[in-house]
């Protein structure tokens, strides 16, 4: 995790770890799920998956969770990178 955050977005692997991953996803855990809608509160329709809790693909290309997690990492640095941290809550301090 460590590894590929810092090849994707060095200059932000810290940031990814210690605050926006344990706050999208507690326990680190790539496989969580939140439902849309009143109980989960996630914008796409479809949910949000994994790491970053990203959908599937309602913003875009790269907005995808549904993915194995090294592909979540490379879809949310790219994200990141293409568009902004906004996407995350969890990084309002770098918006």
């Amino acid at each position: 995790l460590s590894s590929l955050l810092k090849k994707e977005d060095p200059e932000n692997a810290d940031y990814w770890l210690s605050v926006v991953i344990p706050c999208e996803s507690p326990g680190y855990d790539p496989n969580l799920f939140y439902r849309s809608g009143a109980a989960g509160d996630t914008p796409d329709p479809s949910g949000a998956w994994g790491l970053f809790q990203m959908g599937r693909g309602l913003n875009g290309q790269y907005d995808h969770g549904d993915v194995a997690w090294p592909q979540q990492i490379i879809n949310a640095t790219t994200y990141r990178r293409n568009v902004s941290w906004r996407y995350w809550a969890c990084a309002e301090s770098r918006w």
